[in-house]
């Protein structure tokens, strides 16, 4: 039976030794929140949506990684701005360095 009032740094922990519902339980609690962060870095619906998403991949992978020297929330919004900025920084390299008529040759027409 899962518990609602479990801590994020418990949720975690489970997460860690594999249990999909603590997994469950703090995406429902997190998501909203991380496609707001997200959208607020990115400015664009799609790319938040996806990176937010990938935040929560990444926690499920590394969950055995939180020492819990910070709050599990604090731990999150780190991955997730971390992966925000990846990203920018990725797409900012890209255009600079793409003419845009070299760019729209790149993509193929519908």
């Amino acid at each position: 039976m899962e518990n609602p009032e479990a801590s994020d740094e418990a949720l975690c922990a489970r997460v860690a030794a594999g249990d999909e519902r603590a997994f469950d339980q703090l995406v429902e609690r997190y998501q909203a929140r991380a496609y707001r962060t997200a959208w607020l870095v990115l400015r664009d619906a799609d790319e938040a949506r996806d990176l937010s998403q990938e935040a929560f991949v990444r926690l499920y992978q590394s969950a055995g990684r939180f020492r819990g020297e910070a709050r599990f929330s604090t731990w999150f919004h780190r991955i997730l701005i971390n992966l925000c900025l990846d990203h920018r920084r990725k797409w900012r390299v890209w255009r600079e360095n793409v003419e845009p008529a070299e760019a729209i040759e790149r993509f193929p027409a519908p």
